[in-house]
Parts: C-alpha cells; structure tokens; sequence
C-alpha cells in the first residue's frame, strides 16, 4: 500500500500544472491524471473492475512518459550558438564498433581521405557496393592496405556519375566526380604479413600507415610522393604487371608500367638513399641501403598531351631533388577580414631532409 500512496502523491504533484500535450485518441493528460486518480482509488477500496481498465492504461501511459522525459533530462545537451549537440547515443541507433585501428590518441577525424581505415584492418578485406577493395584516393595515388604492404596507382581516366543511368558514361547529366582506381605497385618487403595495419599518426593533410614497427608508409593530399620508412628491413617495390627499367640504374630508378587498362602507361621514380642499390628480382625491386631505413617512391609526370605515354623529360631531376625531403608536419590556417568579406587560407609544410640539406617540397592544391 505505501508504494500507491507514494505514486498518489506524485499525481499530485504533476497534477500541480498539467502538462498540455496530447495523447493518442486526443485523450489529455490531465484526463490521464483524473484517470490515475480513480485508479489509485479503486486499489485503495478493492473495488478494481473492469472498469478500472482505462484508469489502469493511464498508468502505463504515465510511466512511459516519465521514463521518456528522465532518459531526454539525463542526456548530456551541448549548446554552440543558435545549435546543439548530444553526447549520448539517440534511440534506435547502433554506436559506431569500439575497435579503431590507430595507435594514436584522441579524437578519429571524420572528414579525411584516410578516415575509413580506422574502421578496417586492411583494405582489401573490405567490399563495397562494386565489390573492389576499400581505396584511399588522396590523389595523385589511389591506395589502398593489404597485409603484404601499400598498393599505389593511378588511373589515367576521371568521369561523372549519371545519377539517371547510375554509370559512368561521360553525359551531360553527370552530376559528380568519379576517379576510377588502378594498382600499379605495393611498397612492402621482403617478409611482410600482417592481418593488421594502424594508422600510426596525421596531420591536415598526410597519414602514416604502420605494418608494426617493420615499415610506415606516409601518404599526402595532392603529395607525388609516397615517403617510406622502416625498422632498417629492406623495403621494396613489387610492380602489379611487367615493369620496364627506363635508362641507367643507380640508386635511382625510373621504372614504367601499364596500366590494367592497357591505353596507358604510367612512370615512377624509386628513390632509394645514396649509396645505396637497387636489386631487381622478376617484377620486385628491393632497396639495399645498409645503415638507412627510408626511400620513397614518386609518380612522375607525362607530357601534357591527351592520352600521352611519354615521360616529360625534365621529371627525373626535378623530383630527384626533393625525393629525401619529407613531410613531418602539415597544417592548414584561415585568416578573415570582415570588412573586405576576403579569405586568405595558408597550407603550410614541415619537412624534414632525411639526407643532405634540401627541405623544399613538391605539392599540389
């Protein structure tokens, strides 16, 4: 019997100020406090009937509406300007997994090219809805993770999607951007094997992906170059189809390539550090560089021509000179002038020469 007084009184006190919303059957609640009321009586007398059934549905409703408002009241609300944001999870929702596959702290940016590899160990254990591997295009690269190392290509072709057609057909109607994917080569070594691979650090703009402590691979938006560091293991440079060494061996190369799709041809110049050597094996290049634990590899350019095939002569020695300069740090700042309504945006890189004194940077917007 105490517990029905106490949930009287509480009646009571709701019954204070009635609330004005309204229930299905356009039924109020202050017809639903009447209701209770008669119910609690009833109890009270042993006199509960039938008729005591809506008194009874009154009390279901009652409770459900106390357990909605105590669940919205114990939801943490942020308020940020005319908005606002909750920290708990609404329901109905599923929370996002707790596995991320980072070795870094802190929050996961949810707006990167690299964003979907928190949610993977690999790449290529994931399908979408073309059934390819899950591809990072940071652009020049497209990317992706496998266990044996970093799958780099480019694609010498870029399209619309025809939201009609739901394709790829060059029409008028196409209404965004498409960048089809190729792979071309995978930066690994010798023995690499692994079923899971971190993103192990970041910046604006870049990202490093770490097979354990045996090799980091450190990909940039609008970066030619993909920067390549490991625990002293010789990294190498496995080609998808038959590569061709393009003129005199040294410790760099320039290798070419077709692609999957046979119009084209793409060229990349592998760096490894002076003194060093590559060793060809088949289709795999290994870089021997005793004492060092970095190269990178670069995609070089081709003559401006539509569907050229020819590496532009002057590539070689203008990525050569920054092939050692790599990126440790990228950030991005705003600055606004409210009178002129201007924007004024600063891309700023930190490199660091991993040899000799060069520290400048090849980079596109």
């Amino acid at each position: 019997m105490k517990r029905f007084i106490a949930r009287v009184r509480l009646l009571d006190a709701f019954n204070a100020q009635p609330p004005t919303l309204f229930v299905k059957g356009s039924v109020s609640y202050t017809n639903v406090y009447a209701d209770l009321a008669l119910f609690f009586d009833s109890l009270r007398k042993g006199t509960f009937m039938k008729s005591s059934f809506r008194q009874f549905m009154s009390l279901c409703v009652l409770l459900a509406l106390i357990a909605m408002l105590t669940g919205i009241a114990q939801a943490q609300i942020t308020n940020v300007g005319a908005g606002s944001y909750t920290t708990t999870l609404p329901q109905g929702d599923i929370a996002p997994q707790s596995t991320i596959y980072t070795t870094v702290t802190g929050p996961v940016p949810t707006h990167k090219f690299w964003t979907g590899k928190y949610w993977y160990p690999l790449g290529d254990t994931v399908t979408g809805n073309s059934g390819s591997a899950y591809h990072m295009i940071p652009q020049p690269f497209s990317a992706y993770v496998t266990d044996q190392g970093m799958h780099l290509g480019i694609h010498g072709d870029v399209d619309g999607w025809n939201p009609v057609t739901k394709s790829t057909d060059q029409s008028p109607q196409d209404s965004a951007f498409y960048q089809y994917v190729n792979t071309d080569l995978t930066i690994g070594t010798a023995t690499l094997n692994l079923s899971t691979v971190n993103v192990s650090g970041s910046s604006d703009w870049t990202a490093d992906f770490s097979w354990g402590s045996t090799l980091t691979v450190r990909l940039g938006r609008g970066m030619p170059f993909a920067y390549v560091m490991t625990d002293g293991t010789a990294p190498t440079v496995t080609f998808i189809r038959t590569p061709t060494v393009v003129g005199t061996p040294s410790n760099i190369l320039v290798v070419s390539t077709p692609e999957a799709d046979a119009r084209y041809i793409n060229y990349y110049g592998l760096f490894c550090p002076t003194g060093g050597t590559w060793a060809q094996s088949g289709s795999t290049f290994t870089c021997n560089a005793p004492g060092k634990n970095y190269m990178s590899v670069a995609l070089l350019p081709k003559t401006g021509a539509t569907l050229s095939n020819v590496l532009d002569p002057t590539a070689l020695a203008a990525y050569s000179k920054y092939a050692f300069s790599f990126p440790t740090n990228t950030q991005v700042s705003w600055n606004y002038t409210e009178s002129t309504s201007q924007v004024s945006t600063t891309y700023a890189v930190t490199t660091q020469a991993m040899e000799g004194s060069e520290t400048g940077f090849l980079m596109a917007l």
